[in-house]
């Protein structure tokens, strides 16, 4: 492993980090923009949504291979704890800053996503549930408390006590 790196050498993988970090705002706005989009029912836009965002994914697997390959080439590691240890200043302030925007921003990127998946699950539910409603295909049905019992499949449904 390199004891230091060149401070050209810090000065690329800055360069990365920054066009990293650009791609995770980006990220995190169209996570914005799915939740908002679902929330309001638009669920017929999100696809474009779905097709940025994995252009989005792409292009950071992209800039994280060119880190991986840049560092790699000099024998460094990819962690960047690790990198903050064998740069001058400053440099370590530079990659600590970077450390710990990523840490709190791709919290922010899994709380979206784990929203924007209950949310379009939710979705979809209500909408299977209406659509079995509307067809007639529903299986369910509430007793007098308002619970979820089977019912009979092509049985006859009541309201308010008759058929």
């Amino acid at each position: 492993m390199v004891e230091s790196l060149p401070s050209s050498d810090a000065a690329r993988i800055a360069d990365i980090l920054w066009q990293y970090r650009r791609q995770l705002e980006r990220m995190e706005f169209l996570l914005e923009t799915q939740l908002l989009l679902a929330t309001a029912g638009k669920d017929q836009l999100l696809y474009h949504v779905a097709d940025l965002l994995e252009e989005t994914a792409d292009s950071l697997s992209y800039i994280n291979l060119q880190r991986e390959v840049l560092l790699s080439d000099r024998g460094v590691s990819v962690d960047l704890t690790l990198l903050v240890s064998i740069v001058e200043e400053p440099w370590d302030e530079v990659f600590a800053d970077h450390q710990q925007w990523f840490v709190a921003k791709i919290a922010r990127i899994q709380e979206l996503s784990a929203r924007n998946k209950r949310t379009i699950e939710q979705s979809q539910t209500a909408l299977n549930q209406l659509a079995d409603l509307l067809t007639g295909r529903t299986d369910d049905a509430y007793d007098g408390s308002g619970n979820r019992v089977s019912s009979a499949s092509g049985g006859g449904m009541l309201f308010d006590g008759q058929v």
